[in-house]
């Protein structure tokens, strides 16, 4: 059963404060310390208190999260906890006296050095100020939705979300680089920069229509030559090459002569040859002007450089920037709406065998017998026969994105919705890692993308949503990506 926006809010408030709860009765009984001691329960409900309120975060901010593209080269394992790992070594930090045995402990766990204590006393302090804050704020707020109240209307909380994330952000940044070899601090620093980069080249290629988005959304194989020749040039356009104490830094140091020489040359060329540049390194165009052929060979041996010298991180940053294009924005007061319905039934409770001997459509009503097997419709939960649920669809937004068992009304009610409704919410990216098709259940993966059905909203590989056709009544003139259901029923009305 789809759940509105505000409820799905308002259970998310419960969680946290259920599992807030536990957390302070069980440190109230052991004391905080436990918690660098190894006491297994307590560290469990700590990590499920950040868990929520992460959820939280990515539930009402979104878009103003701060990045973590650091996170690249962490293990699936340690990704799992580390918000809680990191605010636990904040909280520690803060909470204990220095020079004591705790503080010992704590610099023990967190492999922390001497300068790192010293240096990031006061940030500890904000992050666990910021901490408080957020949880107290939560609290008052779970008391709140209870009247009708919508966390997300209280900008005071979305602030402090923000600034409790942002906080947290630059904690677990410096302890990710305390004592590690400088090369590799560089290098968790360039990634950050390099992210908004090459996000900004594929919104400048997209704008001047040397990029198809769909190419994004397909993770096509020219987008890994192109986008990273599109962000050297976009660099070497909006600084110099010394211009990196601030910005990117390393990976383009190694380059200094040449992008020195290429970014001359950009600036002398007239506004419309930098265009004709721009189509010649996404391979739209032949160049012959000499100096567009000579900016071309800078501009592409520097990005094939860069993806040899650096091939982790450019397949993460393309892969970044894929992730971006593969589901569209939302509109906006929309992007906090996860499944508005798209139809206009809603699943009831599946009746069980013994509530009926017979088939319960009003045209029918043969008696069940060892012959005759009784069979649920997947919408309203109803007992029929096997002919009254021959008809089989799929309800992405009930849970079943492969076609499933519906008696004929359920049917004649969800095409009807389908066919004069407003087009539904996507589902999100992070709900499934496997195509939504019954019959194919392929995994996910870098190089093989999410895709949406414009009619349906649910999840597929590209094979199984590789049919295409208009929907005008949803606001889509041209042809789009459809499943093979939605366009058995969209694409025959045309």
């Amino acid at each position: 059963m789809s759940i509105n926006p505000r409820q799905r809010r308002h259970n998310l408030l419960m969680k946290f404060c259920k599992a807030d709860r536990k957390l302070l009765n069980l440190e109230m009984r052991v004391g905080f310390c436990a918690l660098y001691l190894e006491f297994s329960g307590l560290k469990k409900r700590h990590n499920k208190v950040m868990k929520r309120v992460i959820e939280l975060m990515e539930e009402l901010i979104p878009d103003k999260r701060q990045p973590r593209h650091y996170r690249y080269r962490y293990s699936e394992e340690f990704k799992v906890n580390i918000d809680s790992i990191v605010l636990n070594l904040a909280i520690g930090l803060n909470k204990f006296p220095r020079n004591s045995f705790m503080i010992a402990i704590v610099a023990l766990r967190g492999q922390l050095t001497p300068g790192f204590l010293n240096e990031h006393q006061g940030l500890a302090a904000k992050v666990n100020e910021a901490a408080e804050d957020t949880f107290q704020m939560l609290r008052q707020e779970f008391g709140r939705s209870f009247h009708g109240g919508d966390p997300i209307h209280n900008v005071p909380l979305l602030q402090q979300l923000e600034k409790f994330d942002r906080f947290l952000s630059k904690f677990e940044l410096a302890w990710i680089c305390d004592g590690t070899n400088p090369d590799i601090v560089e290098a968790l620093l360039d990634i950050q920069a390099l992210s908004e980069l090459f996000l900004r080249a594929a919104s400048w290629a997209v704008e001047q229509n040397c990029i198809n988005p769909e190419d994004f959304a397909t993770c096509e194989p020219e987008i890994m030559t192109t986008l990273p020749r599109l962000a050297v040039l976009l660099y070497i356009s909006e600084s110099t090459v010394d211009q990196g104490s601030g910005k990117v830094r390393k990976v383009f140091r190694e380059h200094r002569e040449g992008l020195d020489e290429a970014r001359k040359l950009l600036h002398r060329l007239e506004p419309q040859k930098r265009k004709e540049v721009a189509q010649r390194l996404c391979l739209r165009t032949d160049a012959r002007d000499p100096e567009i052929n000579r900016l071309f060979r800078a501009i592409a041996s520097a990005a094939d450089q860069l993806q040899t010298n650096h091939p982790i991180e450019c397949t993460y940053l393309m892969s970044y920037v894929c992730s971006k294009y593969s589901s569209e924005p939302q509109a906006e007061g929309e992007q906090a709406a996860v499944a508005a319905s798209c139809f206009s039934i809603e699943p009831s409770v599946v009746l069980p065998d013994s509530a009926s001997t017979s088939c319960t459509s009003a045209n029918c009503g043969v008696e069940f017998s060892l012959l005759q097997h009784r069979h649920h419709c997947r919408s309203c939960g109803g007992t029929f026969c096997s002919h009254c649920t021959t008809h089989k669809m799929p309800l992405p937004l009930l849970g079943h994105h492969s076609p499933v068992r519906v008696c004929e009304p359920c049917r004649d009610k969800v095409l009807a919705s389908m066919l004069t409704k407003e087009a539904p919410e996507w589902v999100p990216d992070c709900s499934s890692p496997r195509c939504s098709n019954g019959g194919c259940r392929v995994e996910f993966t870098l190089l093989r993308r999410r895709h949406h059905c414009r009619a349906c909203g649910g999840l597929f590989c590209h094979s199984c949503s590789s049919w295409s056709a208009s929907l005008p009544q949803f606001g889509y003139n041209e042809a789009v990506r459809l499943c093979q259901y939605c366009h058995s029923v969209h694409g025959n009305l045309h």
